[in-house]
């Protein structure tokens, strides 16, 4: 930043800005707010993401006998199956009611299918040489490949009051360590190993993105296989930073008998969840690794109770354009978060008001999981210095500072529906983190 962009004082806020905007206290800025949104909106495809988007979440592959209509529509019902698991991050959403009625015309959410050849070598030609009564001795010989319409689905399960998690997930750094009787291992991001590819295609069934350390000299130095199966968790968390993982998922895969043993933990909003599972082979006991992380993953991101909490938020240390786009991007990406509304703009600050699905405590465990907000505190109600100098605004100029924005998601006001004031609201103090 130039020396002309030097601040002074406490107007850090205007002086970063790609815009100057003039010396006023936050009040006098609501004739601006519409433009300084306005130029928001503009900056957010810049905005950097702490996740990672899903691009065929609405996509299903199906190995099928034959192009006949019969198994074509069976497989429309297996493929729906799969995406209705990927969307809700859980297969209990099968089990779920009205669920059934959905799946009974699996055709009606079809978009688009094709046709590939399982065995190599075949191309498009082969792939017409199908036995159209399904006699094949050989089992699948093509993969249908089926695209559903995504937004119809989401609007079928929320009107069963099913969370869909979303697009944007987490990705989450797995350490391994395998014990097949012959030796002990870490797996890493170069293996070509059956627990590899065990791996990668669960984490494709579940749609949840996962990376491997690479086990390069860097890795080896800090953490070894006593590591993992010993449960150094500490030590594992360390080893992560280089690899920004704010997630992890930790294994211990061993072969006893005729099966295998996994032991699982996942680490991340100051949590550690642990559990166990067995498997007749080795990709078996990586998928319940898989499996239950994606279930708790989405339990803590997106909710299952139909609990919904009002609250409001403060955002610190926000200082410039890029650092709005960020925040606003975020909180619209949060699944928990059922509406929002920008009460407040202060100097390096925001105020949200926000309703969430389940309780407080969950969705500052969800806000944890991401590396853009830090919890600093949170303020029960009643317990505010209302007279002090960082208390929140309250009151007419506040609800006016929302409408004037027009970002309510659900038209309520400032104020809630039910005409609960911000007063009553739990307030939760975050700071936007470098």
């Amino acid at each position: 930043m130039g020396a002309g962009n030097v601040c002074s004082g406490g107007q850090k806020w205007y002086c970063t800005s790609p815009f100057r905007l003039p010396d006023m206290r936050p009040v006098a800025m609501r004739p601006f707010l519409s433009l300084l949104l306005l130029s928001i909106g503009l900056l957010l495809p810049f905005a950097g993401a702490q996740a990672v988007t899903i691009d065929d979440l609405h996509t299903a592959t199906v190995e099928v006998a034959d192009k006949s209509e019969k198994e074509r529509t069976k497989a429309f019902r297996t493929g729906l199956e799969r995406v209705l698991v990927k969307m809700a991050g859980s297969a209990a959403v099968l089990d779920r009611g009205g669920i059934d009625g959905l799946l009974e015309k699996p055709d009606g959410f079809v978009q688009r299918y094709s046709y590939e050849p399982i065995e190599d070598g075949d191309g498009d030609d082969g792939a017409d040489q199908a036995d159209a009564d399904g006699d094949d001795e050989d089992g699948p010989r093509f993969r249908l490949v089926v695209g559903y319409t995504g937004s119809r689905i989401k609007q079928r399960l929320e009107d069963l009051e099913v969370v869909v998690w979303g697009e944007e997930r987490p990705e989450v750094l797995v350490w391994l360590a395998i014990d097949d009787g012959r030796e002990r291992r870490i797996l890493g991001a170069d293996d070509d190993s059956g627990a590899y590819e065990a791996l990668m295609e669960a984490a494709d069934r579940r749609a949840l993105p996962v990376l491997l350390p690479l086990m390069d000299t860097r890795d080896r130095e800090k953490v070894d296989y006593v590591d993992i199966s010993g449960g150094f968790l500490d030590t594992l968390e360390s080893a992560s930073e280089r690899y920004r993982g704010d997630i992890l998922l930790v294994g211990h895969l061993r072969r006893g008998g005729g099966e295998w043993r996994a032991d699982w933990t996942l680490i991340g909003a100051g949590e550690r969840r642990a559990w166990g599972d067995t498997g007749d082979g080795a990709g078996a006991a990586v998928a319940t690794g898989v499996n239950g992380a994606t279930d708790r993953l989405a339990a803590m991101l997106a909710g299952e109770s139909g609990e919904r909490t009002r609250l409001s938020i403060r955002i610190e240390d926000v200082s410039s354009l890029d650092d709005y786009a960020r925040v606003k991007e975020y909180i619209e990406g949060l699944v928990r978060i059922r509406s929002s509304a920008l009460r407040e703009i202060l100097p390096e600050a925001l105020v949200f008001d926000l309703e969430v699905r389940g309780d407080v405590g969950e969705f500052e465990r969800a806000v944890a999981l991401g590396v853009v907000l830090e919890k600093m505190e949170r303020r029960k109600p009643g317990d505010r210095n209302d007279g002090g100098a960082e208390s929140w605004t309250t009151g007419e100029d506040a609800a006016g500072g929302a409408d004037d924005a027009g970002d309510s998601a659900d038209e309520k006001g400032a104020d809630g529906e039910d005409g609960e004031d911000d007063a009553s609201r739990t307030q939760i103090v975050f700071r936007l983190t470098d």
